[in-house]
């Protein structure tokens, strides 16, 4: 459980991190290379550090899942996400590290301003979502102090 609250505070720092470039006017954000690069990097960080808090889940509640799709799948049978937020994380798989993909690095700068707006809220969603799903009655597994933000 310990390692899914690491990583929940390591996504919702990338997620921090990724509003300020979302502040960026879009002009500026697509001709500063700093801005846009910092960007890209952190949204890839942040889709990485969720298909960990999706396996980590999955070991700790012993579901099988093998791949991100198939983590996805089985969080959303196991109420964890709603569907809405499980179609919109698939729809990022070409963007998540160690998929056999390019990710970010080869991305237009346009699809990446989208990608940005498109992932900000889904990452301060999965949070809320986990959250509430290790917390309920019955499925925490040991008492722990929490250091962060209830959401």
């Amino acid at each position: 459980m310990d390692k899914i609250m690491e990583r929940l505070q390591d996504l919702e720092t990338y997620t921090e991190i990724i509003s300020v470039a979302a502040t960026f006017e879009k002009s500026i954000f697509l001709h500063d290379p700093l801005v846009c690069g910092g960007a890209g990097w952190y949204i890839q960080l942040a889709l990485k550090c969720i298909a960990d808090i999706n396996n980590k889940i999955c070991r700790e509640y012993g579901f099988t899942g093998i791949d991100y799709p198939e983590t996805l799948e089985l969080l959303q049978r196991h109420k964890v996400y709603p569907d809405w937020l499980v179609k919109n994380l698939a729809g990022k798989r070409e963007f998540v590290p160690g998929q056999d993909n390019e990710v970010i690095e080869g991305i237009e700068k346009e699809k990446l301003y989208e990608l940005l707006t498109e992932t900000l809220s889904d990452f301060r969603y999965i949070k809320k979502f986990v959250l509430e799903y290790i917390f309920q009655p019955g499925k925490v597994k040991c008492c722990q102090t929490i250091k962060m933000n209830r959401y």
